[in-house]
């Protein structure tokens, strides 16, 4: 089966920016994540991903695209 390499480039650039665009949502509900019975276990709310690598990953996945 032949993709086109604009329908490729067309998937990767949507995972690209909804990555970023996942990334922005739980820095912005951030303090409420961490209050928040099941949310709490997310990477960011938790701690297991640091701040600082979201802060970096938004940016460099938007140019990216």
């Amino acid at each position: 089966m032949r993709y086109s390499s604009a329908g490729l480039e067309f998937f990767a650039a949507f995972g690209l920016m909804t990555s970023a665009t996942y990334l922005l949502n739980d820095l912005s509900d951030l303090a409420a994540d961490r209050q928040h019975r099941t949310k709490a276990r997310r990477p960011l709310a938790s701690g297991k991903l640091p701040l600082r690598s979201a802060f970096i990953a938004v940016p460099l996945l938007v140019v990216a695209v």
